[in-house]
């Protein structure tokens, strides 16, 4: 997923918005509540014709390793795309970061060549927009050890009242086990869509694009404690798209007892 930041005339903020996916994207129920895992906000920039320098804060909201968050700048001439750049934020920021802690701001600063530029977008992408910028890799179903997500069920509901034609609405179920030493105050997990392949699909090796970070509801999770989840999502799918795509659910990060930062 991205957010972004398009800036006219290289000094005015002139917009923030998400951009909005031709595919599905997960929402949940109202007790379970979504947040957008990153924001950005430009506190410098310079253009002396020659290069554009761009001094930004970036707020991030979960605990997340930078070098799988990617920052990209698109340099546009009254509109006009002319030149693109990308590069993970683990090489931009200004201190060594090996891993972003939830609430805490960061600044990063870059550099493109500045010739014949009007505006600019900068953009923060995470998931499988990242890996676009960045390259795939393997990533697991999990990003926190000691913390699993187990037999993940996809329950299907049709409902062929609401208009000309059906509806499906999906509901994940699965178990949580803590198997640490340490009291989790809340987890969060990520839902989304992922398009299904004619071979089996592996999906604790898959991002689903338009990932949907979501804190799950109730009480701390205890050491060695193992119980249930369900999540669901109140978007719902056509037949058509039904057949196309399958809804996932994995960990992202979860708040320890007691630090007020997550960990992931």
């Amino acid at each position: 997923m991205k957010a972004f930041l398009m800036l006219l005339g290289l000094s005015v903020l002139s917009a923030c918005s998400s951009a909005t996916p031709l595919k599905p994207i997960a929402r949940v129920e109202p007790q379970v509540r979504a947040e957008v895992p990153f924001e950005v906000a430009v506190v410098q920039e310079r253009n002396d014709g020659v290069d554009l320098e761009v001094h930004a804060n970036l707020l991030s909201r979960f605990s997340w390793d930078p070098a799988r968050v990617a920052i990209r700048v698109t340099g546009l001439s009254q509109g006009e795309k002319t030149q693109q750049f990308g590069s993970a934020l683990q090489d931009l920021l200004a201190t060594e970061v090996s891993q972003l802690e939830a609430g805490k701001q960061y600044l990063f600063s870059l550099v493109i060549p500045g010739t014949g530029l009007s505006d600019y977008q900068l953009e923060v992408l995470w998931g499988s927009d990242a890996e676009d910028v960045l390259g795939k890799g393997n990533h697991s179903g999990s990003q926190v050890p000691g913390i699993s997500l187990s037999q993940i069920d996809v329950v299907r509901r049709m409902n062929c009242d609401e208009g000309p034609a059906c509806l499906v609405y999906h509901e994940l179920r699965g178990i949580l086990e803590n198997t640490t030493r340490n009291t989790a105050n809340s987890v969060v997990v990520g839902v989304g869509y992922l398009e299904r392949q004619a071979e089996e699909l592996d999906l604790s090796n898959e991002i689903p694009e338009n990932e949907t970070p979501v804190t799950l509801p109730g009480e701390p999770l205890l050491p060695g404690e193992k119980r249930p989840v369900r999540v669901q999502l109140e978007s719902a799918l056509t037949e058509e798209q039904d057949k196309l795509y399958v809804p996932t659910m994995r960990i992202l990060a979860i708040e320890p007892q007691g630090t007020g930062k997550r960990s992931g």
